[in-house]
């Protein structure tokens, strides 16, 4: 008998556990101006990904990036105004996975994949960054930051890299030929993808006044060259 509720207790403690939920208000949930953030880094995305489909490439290059400020500073907002939970980090999560794994593979396509006639290689390709991106975020929803030497880095590389390896390869796609910009580009995503999952600690920018310097001066030098051509 003894053994039986012994059985019993596991089972019942293995079970999930079901919680009473109050929602704050008329809605399901409350946003703060850090979720707003996150949301609007995503409309920007969205934007992007219109212009590049309809043509727009140079322009369309210049909102993603300019899309990574908004989302850099939805966590900086949230850890100043303590506005951290996890509705947010769960958010952002979400917003990330098309922000920096599905928009980077629709430009890519755009640009060139999609006209290569081993296109299903390119299916393959752009599927394992993208799995391999999921991988990242849903460890980092579970563990956050990490500690290395009294400061806190990322275990894995960032999926918002993604964005600085689209601009690299947009440029490198006007000194390569067709055939050399697809060997580039696979191997970038691959390699990329296995930075991901990696089981290394990655660099946390801290310096936002050059953080924003990069991210503002590529923008800028893609509104170049879209009105030059």
């Amino acid at each position: 008998m003894a053994e039986e509720k012994q059985e019993q207790e596991y089972e019942q403690q293995q079970q999930p556990q079901e919680e009473e939920w109050k929602a704050p208000g008329f809605f399901i949930c409350s946003l703060t101006p850090a979720d707003g953030l996150t949301l609007f880094a995503l409309l920007m995305c969205v934007i992007s990904m219109l212009l590049v489909v309809f043509g727009r490439l140079y322009y369309g290059m210049a909102v993603l990036l300019i899309a990574m400020l908004f989302d850099a500073c939805d966590g900086i907002v949230a850890r100043k105004f303590g506005w951290e939970g996890p509705f947010g980090r769960y958010l952002d999560g979400f917003v990330d996975a098309f922000n920096y794994l599905g928009l980077p593979s629709v430009i890519l396509w755009t640009m060139g994949l999609g006209k290569s006639s081993h296109w299903y290689l390119q299916i393959a390709v752009l599927f394992i960054f993208i799995a391999l991106g999921l991988i990242r975020l849903s460890v980092f929803n579970m563990i956050g930051n990490i500690k290395v030497c009294g400061g806190l880095s990322y275990l894995g590389l960032p999926v918002f890299w993604s964005h600085f390896l689209v601009a690299l390869l947009f440029l490198a796609k006007h000194y390569l030929t067709f055939t050399q910009w697809l060997i580039v580009t696979d191997l970038s995503l691959l390699l990329m993808g296995f930075c991901f999952i990696i089981n290394r600690p990655f660099w946390k920018p801290k310096n936002l006044v050059l953080i924003f310097g990069v991210i503002l001066s590529l923008a800028g030098l893609f509104v170049y060259m879209g009105m030059t051509r």
